[in-house]
């Protein structure tokens, strides 16, 4: 049954949320009412987990930013994460490189520390097909830590670890999530 405002019971509470837009219900607008109002989805690989905790809108080119900044702006409105194994939505414009990093076995390895150590923290596995929210509990939570040094074996050896210790020593001021 749909209640005169023309939004289905399911999707006022969605919309109460914040999650979806409204569109009118009307014939021929079915499809596109299932395309717009259906959540979106981060894709991310694990160790990003890590790295979006103390994103400051640093990163290895102008168009790795912008990207960046946009799934900050996502995942801040409060989009859903899914796990992926190998490249994400952050290593987007990186995989037109001759050899991005992205590919490498050492961001693979950070892959499986990241995920053992977020999983234990989470109480609940991290892995392909695993979908969460960072709510600000959640985020809280990865936060101390990364802080205490809890989540940080994945990111031994990282090119941004020390900006990232920065950060976090700092508070985490000015970080874009």
């Amino acid at each position: 049954m749909i209640p005169k405002s023309g939004v289905r019971l399911s999707e006022e509470i969605m919309l109460k949320q914040k999650r979806w837009s409204p569109i009118p219900i009307s014939s021929g607008w079915n499809r596109l009412r299932n395309r717009v109002l259906r959540p979106m989805t981060v894709r991310l690989r694990s160790h990003h987990l890590l790295c979006l905790l103390t994103y400051v809108g640093k990163g290895y080119s102008a168009a790795f930013v912008a990207n960046y900044d946009v799934i900050a702006k996502r995942l801040g409105r409060g989009e859903d994460i899914l796990i992926v194994s190998g490249p994400d939505d952050i290593c987007r414009p990186l995989l037109g490189e001759a050899e991005p990093h992205c590919l490498r076995e050492s961001a693979a390895g950070r892959d499986e520390l990241a995920a053992r150590d977020v999983g234990k923290l989470l109480a609940r596995p991290i892995e392909a097909g695993v979908r969460l929210s960072l709510d600000a509990a959640t985020l809280a939570a990865l936060r101390a830590a990364f802080s205490a040094g809890v989540t940080r074996e994945a990111c031994q050896g990282c090119e941004w670890a020390g900006l990232c210790s920065t950060i976090a020593a700092g508070g985490y001021r000015d970080v874009r999530l």
